[in-house]
């Protein structure tokens, strides 16, 4: 009878990242570079709104990556129009909602754990 041979699962791994390595790598620093840039905006943007020509001055991003991590983040509903600034509308991180009214609620001013839901004018505590 012949022998089974068992697959060398290490050897295997090893061809593979040989053949993957680089393109892993740039994948890899591709997104801890977009968690950076979206992290950079949205700390821009935590305690009062700002437009995007502000957030790229104070984070130092180009207008155009502003305005695209802009985009994305109020497609996915993590930041909130503030209403119109000259001809740009001010965005601000969006906390949540409220219990009550279910409208969004956002940080009072001034203050890094009080929120604040305008149409109730209610406080509460992240």
């Amino acid at each position: 009878m012949s022998e089974k041979k068992t697959p060398d699962y290490a050897e295997q791994i090893k061809q593979l990242r040989a053949q993957r390595g680089t393109e892993q790598k740039e994948l890899a620093e591709r997104a801890k570079e977009q968690a950076r840039a979206q992290k950079l905006a949205l700390t821009a943007i935590e305690t009062e709104a700002k437009t995007v020509p502000e957030i790229a001055e104070e984070t130092g991003m180009p207008t155009q990556e502003v305005f695209w991590w802009v985009t994305a983040l109020r497609k996915y509903g993590k930041i909130q129009d503030k209403g119109k600034r000259g001809e740009y509308i001010a965005y601000q991180k969006k906390y949540g909602f409220c219990s009550f009214c279910s409208f969004s609620v956002s940080l009072a001013s001034g203050s890094k754990s009080q929120l604040r839901c305008t149409p109730l004018g209610r406080s509460m505590t992240r």
